[in-house]
């Protein structure tokens, strides 16, 4: 399961459709999205794992994590956007 926050619901909804996009440049067909009208709770569901998109105040209420607190969790850092690229 990946869990991740957009900051709003539009960027909730641009993250669904990249992620839709790069879904279907890797000719991966069978994979289910809901939510994307509305922005706030994005789920795509691809079989093996699942994929939730939140605004922030439907991931702050829902907070997944805690149904999953046995779960290994592997945090990811959000990108500084002022740090140089690395290469």
């Amino acid at each position: 399961m990946v869990l991740a926050t957009g900051t709003s619901r539009i960027h909730v909804k641009a993250l669904a459709e990249e992620l839709r996009s790069d879904l279907r440049k890797r000719r991966v067909r069978s994979f289910i999205m809901e939510g994307l009208e509305e922005g706030v709770w994005v789920v795509v569901d691809l079989g093996s794992f699942i994929v939730h998109l939140f605004e922030p105040d439907t991931r702050e209420f829902y907070a997944l994590e805690r149904l999953w607190a046995d779960a290994p969790q592997r945090p990811y850092p959000e990108k500084d956007e002022r740090a140089p690229a690395r290469r």
